[in-house]
């Protein structure tokens, strides 16, 4: 045992042993893996430290540690082998189980005043799990990506910077991100958004959801005005909410949020998602983009323009592409930016590009809450887009969803309604035909079929139930075209066959579209 070589997790263990005890040390040592063992501390078949690492670490002989594992071996908790490490026995006799802690034996006395009550409650609204029961074969989720996109291949060109930088990991690095990554940023998206922001506005932040945070923490208290869209998206909303923020939820029509009674004087926070409102889709028109833009000069509010999924826009609506908010009034708009769907949720990586002004505040309460984003994420975005790579990738992906919206818009196009959404992002809204079931009816007859959609309730704080019993969300990301052809046949059977329903096309396969 004293020379084995096996690895073991343990590498402290809370031994309370006492050299002015009136028990020997040898029963102490024993008593306490007696304790860790019956309580599940230490599992069974995990792995002891060697008797000389134990000597030497608690300063006990040898000898003593060699009579207490025998003890516990002869007692049924450990077992031995010559030239390996002790391990805790497979099969514990049943007496030595889960014994009650002396802190819950009957009749021992506990005072427990009430614990400390936190000062902020989340909001009303509860976010969708990130783990679900759903067993259907084909699950239509919003707001996730296609793994496939996200290769080993693709992820293992960048392990050699990894490397090249691992002195990095041991030492803390500045809190508003890489300078690579931010200067890489800062030229993306200036091509592509039309923002002009030098690498000083830009903060990483560990997602959208902590950039949102920041701001919160910074700008919101009791009674503080903010205007959101409704429906909107439910972490925004508790976040705005745990802050006890004064909520106004606005409407929201084709031309996007509806600025009616947001008032001309008293400062505030505008939070839009101008380029695929969440979760209908609509995409803000040039005009109520320059009304929102005078609202926010004239009152002295800040925006918050939430491009969550800015990235993947197939075409744009009304022959143009719509200007960032940010490029219109770059003094009173905070543009966030995520990858959370250009390499996927698990991606914990985002971007704020903060007005001039608000840069020092930003980068200070982002130091508070963590000192910073995880350097292994920052070092491979920045190695992807210095080298263009991250073009490449984006031009793959949306080739892959817009095959899967194509066809699911053909599908959804043939039993009637009305498709909002279908021009960029991974999600599509489908206000159900006069025919249809109502939303949970038909939701629950397609769960029944093995397929899985979601009801407004499911994908927004909302509180409008006449649009949400006719309105279905459907996310295409992580389906195939079988999967859709599959959503295509239960559709007929709960419609009938519509004579205007055509046929999924049998030629298009996955694997061309990779």
């Amino acid at each position: 045992m004293g020379n084995a070589c096996v690895k073991t997790r343990i590498l402290h263990l809370p031994l309370a042993l006492r050299r002015d005890a009136s028990s020997s040390l040898q029963e102490q040592i024993a008593s306490e893996f007696r304790r860790l063992i019956e309580a599940g501390i230490l599992p069974p078949g995990e792995s002891l430290v060697s008797i000389r690492e134990f000597s030497e670490t608690y300063g006990v002989s040898r000898n003593t540690v060699v009579l207490a594992y025998q003890r516990l071996a002869d007692e049924g908790y450990i077992e031995t082998r010559p030239g390996t490490l002790a391990r805790v026995a497979r099969h514990i006799p049943v007496t030595h189980r889960r014994r009650p802690a002396p802190s819950a034996v009957p009749g021992a006395r506990q005072v427990h005043a009430e614990l400390i009550r936190p000062v902020r409650k989340s909001g009303l609204f509860p976010l969708p799990r990130a783990e679900t029961s759903c067993t259907a074969a084909v699950d239509f989720q919003v707001g996730v990506t296609a793994p496939e996109m996200l290769s080993r291949k693709l992820l293992s060109r960048y392990t050699d910077a990894l490397a090249r930088g691992a002195e990095r990991l041991c030492a803390y690095q500045s809190a508003e991100g890489m300078p690579q990554l931010r200067s890489a940023i800062a030229q993306y998206v200036a091509i592509n958004k039309g923002i002009q922001a030098g690498e000083r506005q830009i903060v990483i932040v560990n997602g959208a959801q902590e950039g949102l945070s920041l701001l919160a923490h910074l700008f919101l208290h009791e009674h503080a005005d903010v205007w959101m869209e409704h429906p909107g998206y439910h972490g925004t909303y508790n976040i705005f909410s745990a802050y006890g923020a004064r909520i106004h939820l606005q409407d929201v029509d084709g031309e996007g949020m509806i600025l009616d009674g947001m008032p001309a004087a008293g400062k505030g926070i505008a939070h839009v998602t101008p380029a695929h409102q969440y979760p209908l889709g609509v995409v803000m028109t040039p005009a109520r983009r320059a009304a929102l833009v005078a609202w926010a000069q004239a009152s002295g509010s800040l925006i918050i323009e939430n491009d969550y999924d800015g990235d993947f826009c197939y075409e744009y609506e009304r022959g143009e592409a719509q200007t960032a908010l940010a490029s219109l009034a770059p003094g009173n708009v905070v543009h966030l930016g995520s990858f959370s769907k250009a390499l996927g949720p698990g991606f914990r990586l985002g971007y704020m590009i903060c007005p001039p002004a608000l840069v020092d505040e930003v980068s200070a309460a982002k130091s508070l809450l963590n000192t910073g984003s995880s350097w292994f994420e920052q070092t491979i975005v920045a190695e992807m887009m210095n080298t263009r790579a991250f073009g490449a990738h984006l031009r793959r992906m949306r080739s892959f969803y817009m095959a899967r919206r194509d066809a699911l818009l053909k599908v959804l196009a043939g039993f009637g309604g009305r498709i909002e959404g279908a021009q960029g992002a991974m999600h599509l809204c489908w206000t159900l035909p006069p025919c249809a079931p109502a939303a949970v009816e038909l939701r629950d007859r397609l769960m029944r079929a093995g397929i899985r959609v979601y009801t407004m309730d499911e994908v927004a704080i909302h509180r409008c139930p006449e649009r949400s019993a006719r309105s279905l969300f459907l996310g295409y990301a992580r389906v195939s075209l079988g999967d859709i052809a599959h959503l295509h046949a239960a559709l007929r059977r709960i419609f009938g066959t519509p004579a205007s329903t055509q046929e999924m096309p049998a030629s298009t396969t996955d694997s061309a579209l990779r």
